[in-house]
């Protein structure tokens, strides 16, 4: 959004009719902002320094089950419990009557993020701890209890969270406690399968003038271990902060999040596809004419088959090169036996730690099959056949040659 002089936009939702017309965010020129539900004046307001109304401006209200969030440059400045029971309505955007600008408006559906990932196995490492304040109070349950680091911690600080197993993560919540005045204001948030090399998922701000729990959606990621830096608290004179709970949304490795049907040609030109030429493979060992690299040339006539009968599962390893979020996979079949009749296909950022994201069948023919997965940030992708056609066809076996034609990857960013 762009917003002319003395002039305001806003943004709203969840509009059923004149008289419930539900929430909106509105900004001004000066960067003063309120959110506003029907029922009640402002649920809260404030300014945003130095604000520009002469540029482009991301503005977000995130609609999730019971809260209501409000983001301005993809930083939270108010997030609330819902006003009232229902959870449906039309989206608008608004302003005055000038000239104000508005690009890339989308509506984004947003589903249940995985369920709750049990706390009872987290541990983690933090800069310092004051006395009686220790880092598991953060996984207790109990938003009365607390980890607090020790005064003068020097910030940046990081705290590091085992989640005691690899899972696909999506989601962070975190409450502040609601008697201190050190809740985190900035911050970054990365994850890691090793727990040494870390791929930053999301940066952002807390606003700290309320307690209210905050949740953080990203891309979700193969992790074992996720690094909360805290980059900047709201009293930093006394250099403290404190964390009431942590808590984190996946499925474990090993769970089948829910197949996806397959799409056809005419959606997947909704998505891009990654170019195969920063692809390097993993595979058992091809028969001579038949290698590896034909896995990825983009090309159903030339194929790779394994030397001989296959020890299964059969693992085929792509390394992406960089880290992608994947959101439709393509294969191609030669037809006959050989033929992938069931697999599992697995992710990772670290090429250490994998965790499944799909499992599926495919029929006999030879055709493309394009299958969309739920959306995964990794760099490497295992495609593990489990069966193949047998050479009678009949049913699906765990013995014999196995071959791909062709297998692709795609994103969601055009």
């Amino acid at each position: 959004m762009r917003v002319s002089a003395h002039s305001y936009v806003e943004v709203g939702g969840r509009y059923d009719d004149p008289d419930v017309q539900g929430y909106r965010l509105v900004l001004n020129r000066d960067g003063a902002w309120k959110l506003q539900h029907y029922v009640a004046d402002a649920l809260s307001s404030g300014r945003i320094p130095n604000f520009n109304g002469d540029v482009w401006h991301p503005v977000k209200l995130r609609f999730f089950q019971d809260t209501v969030s409000a983001y301005v440059d993809g930083r939270e400045i108010a997030s609330h419990k819902a006003q009232t029971q229902s959870t449906t309505g039309r989206c608008f955007i608004g302003g005055d009557y000038k000239l104000n600008m508005f690009d890339n408006i989308k509506v984004v559906e947003l589903k249940e993020p995985e369920v709750l990932i049990p706390s009872k196995n987290m541990t983690a490492v933090v800069p310092s701890t004051y006395s009686g304040c220790d880092a598991s109070k953060m996984f207790d349950g109990d938003e009365n209890t607390h980890w607090l680091s020790k005064e003068n911690t020097p910030f940046p600080a990081n705290v590091d969270v085992d989640l005691g197993a690899p899972y696909k993560v999506g989601k962070m919540s975190y409450k502040p406690a609601p008697s201190w005045d050190y809740p985190i204001k900035k911050y970054r948030l990365y994850s890691s399968g090793d727990g040494q090399d870390y791929t930053l998922l999301h940066t952002g701000e807390f606003n700290v003038r309320d307690f209210q729990t905050k949740f953080i959606w990203f891309a979700p990621v193969i992790a074992r271990y996720v690094r909360l830096e805290i980059i900047e608290v709201a009293n930093m004179k006394k250099g403290q902060a404190v964390v009431s709970e942590l808590c984190f949304y996946g499925t474990r490795t090993g769970e089948n999040p829910g197949a996806k049907d397959q799409i056809t040609s005419a959606e997947l030109a909704r998505y891009s596809k990654l170019n195969p030429a920063t692809f390097k493979l993993d595979v058992p060992n091809a028969k001579t004419g038949h290698p590896a690299s034909n896995i990825c040339d983009d090309s159903d006539t030339s194929y790779w088959i394994t030397d001989g009968d296959a020890s299964f599962p059969v693992n085929v390893t792509v390394d992406m090169g960089d880290v992608h979020e994947i959101s439709v996979f393509s294969y191609t079949g030669t037809g006959g036996p050989g033929n992938v009749r069931e697999y599992k296909l697995y992710g990772s950022m670290d090429g250490k730690t994998y965790a499944e994201v799909h499992s599926g069948k495919f029929g006999l023919d030879w055709k493309s099959r394009h299958v969309k997965i739920p959306e995964t940030k990794a760099r490497y992708i295992r495609f593990q056949i489990l069966k193949v056609a047998s050479v009678s066809e009949a049913v699906p076996t765990a013995a014999g040659e196995a071959n791909i034609a062709d297998l692709s990857f795609y994103t969601t960013h055009k």
